[in-house]
């Protein structure tokens, strides 16, 4: 899996933008900011947000909180990106071209609170030619391995689990922290076209 962002100390939290090249910080018309190094000192960062990044490219997002469907919080930007997480794993997303249009992530969450782990997963891809696609996955999660990770400045006391998910075309593999019993930080895979991306909470959402 991709290694977490380092901080960058000169960046300012900006909520509602496109998504930014990390390198450049030149702003492409797709989601957010910079690094959100100052997001425990933003006046925003009172209400939930979420950290996102296009790990193939480093671009990057605050995304803010727009919507609830039960265990299911949808997270999203002014241009009209989105991502949907069940608990902390990715369900959906919107926007993006290649999308992931919906996922059962039943086993991966029963897996992470202890039970089975080994189990099937299901998930509906949006292709280049607009047509959906359904790829079944044999998937083993890891035992948890304890580590601390540095959050934006925060050392964060989590297990890390991953689970290895195999199918016609290849193999997945998705990394989770988890602290608290919830998912804190995760490395997980869109779509083979839009590739990995790492979600990470800022606020006690």
């Amino acid at each position: 899996p991709p290694p977490p962002p380092s901080p960058v100390g000169s960046s300012t939290l900006m909520v509602g933008r496109g998504l930014t090249d990390s390198a450049t910080h030149s702003v492409s018309p797709i989601i957010t900011s910079c690094r959100p190094q100052t997001a425990q000192m933003s006046p925003a960062s009172t209400e939930p947000l979420l950290f996102f990044e296009l790990t193939e490219t480093g671009q990057q997002a605050i995304m803010a909180q727009t919507g609830r469907n039960d265990d299911v919080v949808t997270w999203s930007t002014v241009d009209g990106k989105s991502i949907s997480l069940r608990d902390g794993i990715l369900a959906a997303t919107r926007g993006f071209g290649f999308d992931l249009m919906s996922a059962d992530v039943s086993g991966t969450l029963y897996a992470l609170s202890g039970g089975r782990q080994h189990y099937e997963r299901y998930a509906t891809y949006l292709d280049g030619e607009n047509q959906t696609t359904v790829r079944s996955y044999a998937c083993t999660m890891s035992a948890p391995v304890a580590e601390t990770i540095n959050s934006f400045g925060r050392s964060i006391s989590a297990s890390r689990w991953t689970e290895t998910c195999q199918s016609t075309d290849g193999n997945v593999e998705t990394d989770f922290w988890l602290a608290s019993g919830e998912i804190w930080r995760a490395a997980q895979s869109v779509s083979g076209a839009t590739g990995p991306v790492l979600t990470e909470r800022l606020t006690g959402n």
